[in-house]
């Protein structure tokens, strides 16, 4: 297999992942909460717009990495 075709294939994978995981998180965390009646609906918000924005600052990362800005990324 060529080299080009692994990264292509790694890449897929890679996003694959991340899309899973976004949408797992959210489904088991809310049948999680539902089943245990202790949590506050504001806590389920928090954790679920933390998760939110965490994946969509990583979102932004990526595309500045992508457009060659990484400066934007650096702490």
């Amino acid at each position: 297999m060529e080299q080009r075709h692994i990264i292509v294939l790694a890449t897929f994978l890679a996003t694959f992942c991340a899309y899973v995981e976004r949408v797992g998180f959210s489904i088991a965390f809310t049948a999680m909460a539902k089943d245990n009646a202790s949590i506050a609906e504001s806590v389920k918000g928090t954790v679920l717009s933390a998760f939110y924005w965490g994946y969509g600052l990583s979102q932004v990362c990526a595309l500045a990495g992508l457009l060659m800005l990484s400066s934007l990324c650096t702490v």
